[in-house]
């Protein structure tokens, strides 16, 4: 691209990473959230798949 400086591009790579993280602890969020509500479900005597889960999905 025309007129891109190295500034510009550390600025994309760090806002990059920023987003990374944040997706990172709301996956862990979305994760503890599912993981809560199968216990609570498992206790109460029901089996059902958590939303936003797969059964792939590792804790």
């Amino acid at each position: 691209f025309s007129g891109l400086t190295p500034e510009m591009v550390a600025l994309l790579e760090a806002e990059q990473a920023r987003l990374t993280a944040r997706i990172d602890c709301l996956t862990r969020n979305r994760d503890a959230i599912a993981d809560y509500l199968a216990a609570l479900r498992e206790t109460n005597g029901q089996q059902e798949h958590a939303p936003g889960r797969t059964a792939d999905d590792s804790a």
